[in-house]
């Protein structure tokens, strides 16, 4: 009866074995998925570059960056090395000033900058245009101020906001957005996304045509009034912060980020300060 009794309980023993149970330890994590997270950083890396520097890093660039940002689990403080690194390339002041070049001056070839240039210093030397001498001097200038705007932004000598007022005050722009009625519209629709109200459009068109007018609150005479108002308003500030927010999450900030941002970029005139909050977020790096 024992050795019964033993091969009962063995056979039991057996059976129980071969089931199919899943063994719950307390507790216990499965462990995280690398893949996921090489995917997020290289991600990453290649989406901060483009959109800074219009380009994917190369290899060593891209090398230095995954490794650093891994070793210390892409931590914020980390992000925010990475994106300071990548301001002090040279490509991020061209790339700067390339996009302002296409959003603003259709792209116009650089080389027109000197045929006008010429032009204008041919026309300075016949005494047939003596009475318009001193618009084509007024012309050469703003040109010269656009050509110098670009090495300026090279040697961070000049921000965001001084670029953009140069780049709406020269032949080529106003070219483009020929009479005061297109350069006010333009400079609403470019910088912040909306049209002029019919009472801001009236002032910013007398105020362009060297009328007495308010603008934001703001009195001013002449053109170079109009522009130096409308650059220095809180809209601008604004706009700026809306035109970051739906180029890198593409979508726009909501109230708190509106106020928050605006006035620090008021404030600090720091439009890197603006770029790098974005690109250092979660939502930015997919987490």
């Amino acid at each position: 009866m024992r050795y019964l009794g033993f091969i009962l309980l063995m056979a039991l023993f057996f059976v129980a074995c071969n089931k199919d149970e899943t063994e719950i330890v307390k507790n216990n994590t499965a462990p995280i998925d690398s893949t996921i997270n090489i995917t997020i950083v290289e991600t990453y890396i290649n989406r901060s570059y483009i959109s800074l520097l219009g380009r994917k890093p190369d290899s060593a660039e891209f090398s230095n960056a995954f490794q650093t940002l891994k070793q210390n689990n892409t931590s914020v403080a980390q992000r925010n090395l990475f994106i300071q690194s990548i301001f002090t390339k040279t490509d991020y002041n061209k790339q700067l000033f390339d996009i302002n070049h296409i959003d603003l001056l259709n792209q116009v070839d650089t080389n027109e900058f000197e045929d006008k240039i010429m032009l204008f210093n041919f026309l300075l030397t016949d005494s047939t245009y003596a009475p318009f001498w001193s618009v084509f001097t007024l012309e050469l200038n703003r040109i010269f101020n656009l050509q110098n705007a670009i090495a300026k932004l090279q040697q961070n000598q000049i921000s965001i906001q001084q670029l953009h007022m140069v780049m709406v005050d020269n032949y080529f722009y106003d070219q483009i957005n020929m009479g005061a009625l297109n350069f006010v519209t333009s400079l609403y629709q470019h910088f912040l996304r909306r049209y002029p109200t019919v009472q801001e459009l009236d002032a910013g068109i007398d105020m362009v045509n060297d009328k007495p007018a308010t603008v934001f609150q703001q009195n001013g005479s002449n053109k170079n009034d109009f522009i130096f108002i409308f650059f220095n308003a809180t809209d601008y500030y604004e706009g700026q912060v809306r035109d970051l927010y739906l180029r890198y999450l593409f979508r726009e900030p909501t109230t708190a980020e509106m106020v928050t941002l605006t006035n620090q970029y008021k404030s600090q005139k720091n439009y890197k300060n603006i770029q790098q909050y974005i690109l250092t977020s979660d939502e930015y790096l997919g987490k």
